[in-house]
């Protein structure tokens, strides 16, 4: 189904006529690392990876269900899910004019970022393509730099990296999209969580804003 730099995913059926199907996500051997940290690496991060995706979904966080883990091999199965990933779905509202769908969208993937800061996770790697839109619910996937949240600062950081990626792929709703998500955030997380994480993000938002005018000198 698709490679990464750290893995490749693909499908499988997981009854005899095929009829369902789950993911498997498989880290690969990289040749430059000595084996030995090369092993230890890649059965700690497919560890660590599957004990998030299961802490996020007791948590009431819309992920794929973990069917099976294989540190041994370094191997994370999950269930499939069958839907759109968001980033085709927002195009496709922004050049149709669908101004609840893209409300609705960006609400939801607020409400299930704001469920993931709470259950004390940050995604490390928040994009659209990052997350699958089934049943006008948003789930998140792709946990491999997924990390224990330490405070405010990972959780600003994990919003400016989505912040970042609607600007870049969705610019034309970036802002309005955006907004939405933070309402959703805020209302999942509580007014003064959402406060301060709004204000260590409008701090980093600074940080990016003075290195850029540094390079322009």
């Amino acid at each position: 189904m698709a490679q990464g730099a750290e893995a490749i995913i693909y499908r499988n059926s997981s009854d005899d006529d095929g009829a369902s199907s789950v993911v498997t996500k498989e880290r690969i051997p990289k040749s430059y690392r000595a084996k030995e940290l090369d092993e230890r690496l890649r059965s700690t991060r497919t560890s660590i990876e599957s004990g998030l995706l299961a802490q996020a979904k007791r948590s009431g966080v819309n992920v794929p269900r973990v069917i099976e883990t294989d540190k041994e091999a370094k191997r994370i199965t999950l269930e499939e899910l069958k839907g759109p990933v968001v980033r085709e779905v927002l195009l496709a509202a922004a050049r149709d004019d669908d101004q609840s769908g893209i409300s609705d969208v960006c609400r939801e993937m607020g409400e299930q970022l704001g469920r993931l800061h709470r259950a004390g996770i940050v995604h490390g790697d928040l994009t659209t393509s990052n997350m699958i839109l089934l049943d006008g619910k948003v789930y998140l996937i792709d946990f491999g730099l997924a990390s224990p949240a330490r405070g405010i600062e990972e959780k600003a950081v994990d919003l400016h990296l989505l912040e970042e990626a609607l600007t870049s792929v969705h610019h034309s709703i970036a802002g309005e999209c955006f907004a939405k998500v933070m309402d959703a955030y805020t209302e999942t997380v509580g007014a003064l969580v959402g406060r301060d994480v709004l204000a260590r993000l409008e701090q980093i938002r600074g940080r990016g804003r003075y290195h850029a005018r540094k390079e322009t000198k």
